[in-house]
């Protein structure tokens, strides 16, 4: 219990409901709203009125988070509550659309589904440099939905009401000591990313220190930003929580360490393929292994293993990539087929 504990069962009257502007629209999942709410009751001075317990007791049911309930990205940032931001977010830019309504004894009941461009978007503390291409004083919930409908935005950071719009998304600069006072909040796109880039490997890189470290963030965003990014060559990806590591190298094939929760995703270089000699057709023996897998990662794979010297890539066969410990002095003739051995 404490003072600012107003969730639960709580009545108003509708000008006074007005007044505070309703609850807030950067919330959904579970919690926060009802600390949002005392703060927005304490700012426009109205008076909590707490009946005595004999007539307005309750006895909470014990309950779990709803699995369909979706978790929010934004709560941590979200409870910093700002005086000036009430009267910009709440009725006054509430959008949703109402399925189905029926009238009850003592009730109306309202089925409707809130629309908000938040959930489109996923958010983390940190530094975002470069490639802005407009700045706008808005709300928080403005600027996402401005940003959904501008072409080629791609992500934006909120610094003291003001919206940047990024034409790409931002690079790994946040870290986990960022404090809160000194880190921008940013909204980065929750869209489709091609991971082509990326040769994927299960596991967690072992006694190699991670440079940057960032909290729920998605895959897709994780993969996105070290793509935009110069020095990031690697990086790991914990499912469970959602955490981004990068790395500041590859991982050796000894330095690795199977799990079922860690994936390793190497960016494939540009020049990999410059490290090989082709030869047309196929190679047989020798085999570490088939993989499907794209040209650049089949060759970036086989440059981490200490044992293979090449592959054969078959464009035409599901198992497209074929690791080899040994080369071949001459090719069998096959439709599709290629075999490159590293230079020396």
């Amino acid at each position: 219990m404490y003072e600012g504990l107003i969730g639960g069962a709580l009545a108003f009257r509708k000008d006074h409901f007005l007044q505070v502007n309703g609850f807030g629209n950067k919330f959904f999942g579970w919690g926060g709203e009802d600390d949002d709410m005392w703060q927005r009751i304490k700012a426009v001075h109205l008076p909590i009125i707490r009946y005595p317990a004999a007539v307005s007791r309750y006895t909470m049911i014990k309950h779990g988070s709803d699995k369909p309930n979706p978790s929010n990205p934004f709560s941590s940032m979200a409870w910093i509550f700002k005086p000036k931001e009430y009267k910009q977010d709440g009725i006054c830019n509430l959008k949703y659309k109402i399925h189905d309504r029926k009238l009850k004894p003592l009730y109306t009941w309202i089925y409707a589904e809130p629309v908000t461009s938040l959930s489109r978007f996923r958010g983390y503390w940190g530094n975002c440099v470069g490639h802005t291409f407009r700045l706008w004083k808005a709300s928080l919930i403005d600027c996402a939905a401005t940003c959904l409908a501008l072409q080629g935005c791609h992500a934006f950071v909120v610094m003291y009401n003001i919206c940047a719009f990024k034409t790409r998304s931002c690079t790994l600069r946040a870290t986990d000591t960022c404090q809160y006072s000194h880190c921008n909040r940013i909204y980065v796109k929750n869209d489709t990313f091609d991971m082509q880039p990326y040769l994927e490997v299960d596991g967690y890189c072992r006694d190699v220190e991670p440079t940057v470290i960032i909290r729920k963030v998605s895959l897709i965003n994780c993969a996105r930003m070290c793509a935009n990014d110069s020095a990031c060559a690697s990086f790991v990806h914990a499912f469970k929580v959602e955490t981004c590591m990068v790395m500041p190298r590859f991982c050796a094939d000894n330095e690795t360490q199977t799990s079922e929760t860690f994936k390793i995703f190497y960016k494939i270089p540009d020049d990999i393929m410059a490290r090989y000699v082709r030869r047309g057709g196929d190679c047989t023996g020798g085999d570490l292994g088939g993989h499907d897998l794209s040209l650049g990662a089949c060759a970036l794979k086989c440059r981490l293993l200490q044992t293979c010297v090449g592959f054969v890539f078959v464009s035409t066969q599901s198992k497209s990539c074929w690791l080899k410990y040994h080369t071949c002095a001459t090719t069998t003739p096959m439709e599709n087929a290629d075999t490159y051995y590293m230079k020396q």
